[in-house]
């Protein structure tokens, strides 16, 4: 619980400070913070195999990672960062979206959504309806998050080419199609699964940054609290979906389980011209 309420912190900074860097910018430039918190998750998840190959307990691996974080946390601080609170901070302490914060908390919802389905149940996939062994289900998310990472460091230049409207959509398009070549790999067939997840993961980058950037320009005085209200929605979708997947796979198995993030992953392309 406390660390949920210290990264969800961190995560409103973080973000109201990339949209305040992106106006002093005057382009595009917020999927690529976005593409380094894949990178740490990478890097996370390599530290956490290390680890368990070497048999470092939990009791001794969590306290230094958390020993690190708190060397490095105070030195990023110190660095050049953007100084002074939010222009026109201030208001309740919860409040809900104004009325253009409600498509882009939508978009953020089904964004989050996808993210979820894939890192909470894309390996128990892989296994139970592909038949793939532990290793070769265990690279259906690390495929998902190298394509990230790739198409995060892009998404800034084609959103400026051809607009955030038409980025989710295309988005949405090949996040569907990604899903839908994992849904219709047989079993034995792990390899497509793998290769679909990466599809999905292409698909998926950039509609949760484009949703917080547009937030941080629907309030430029307050971006903060923009990107506050649009997180608590796409964090909504983080915690739903994977148990929504688990209640229909106990009743229709784990491939129909899928199908509800394949629906509300196409949302987003009905609800893109809410970005503008």
């Amino acid at each position: 619980m406390v660390l949920g309420v210290g990264n969800s912190t961190l995560d409103v900074a973080m973000n109201a400070h990339a949209a305040r860097v992106e106006d002093g910018y005057g382009r595009p430039i917020f999927a690529g913070f976005h593409a380094f918190w894949n990178i740490g998750g990478l890097a996370g998840s390599g530290a956490d195999a290390l680890a368990e190959a070497w048999h470092v307990p939990v009791a001794v691996h969590f306290p230094v990672a958390g020993g690190v974080l708190l060397v490095v946390a105070p030195a990023a601080v110190r660095g050049g960062f953007l100084r002074g609170r939010d222009r026109g901070q201030g208001g309740p302490a919860f409040a809900w979206p104004g009325r253009a914060l409600v498509p882009l908390g939508a978009i953020a919802f089904c964004g989050f959504v996808a993210e979820g389905a894939v890192n909470s149940w894309g390996a128990v996939y892989l296994s139970e309806v592909t038949a793939a062994g532990p290793a070769v289900a265990s690279l259906g998310y690390f495929a998902f998050s190298v394509t990230m990472i790739v198409v995060r460091l892009g998404t800034d230049r084609v959103v400026g080419r051809i607009g955030a409207v038409v980025f989710l959509r295309l988005a949405s398009v090949v996040a569907v199609g990604g899903f839908a070549v994992v849904l219709v790999a047989p079993a034995p067939a792990p390899v497509l699964g793998v290769l679909g997840f990466a599809v999905v993961g292409a698909g998926v980058a950039g509609i949760v940054p484009v949703a917080w950037s547009a937030a941080g320009r629907a309030e430029p005085a307050a971006p903060g609290r923009a990107v506050a209200a649009v997180a608590a929605c796409g964090y909504a979708g983080f915690l739903v979906e994977p148990v929504v997947i688990g209640a229909i796979a106990t009743w229709s198995g784990l491939r129909w389980g899928l199908v509800s993030a394949v629906v509300v992953t196409g949302v987003v392309a009905v609800l893109a011209r809410g970005v503008r």
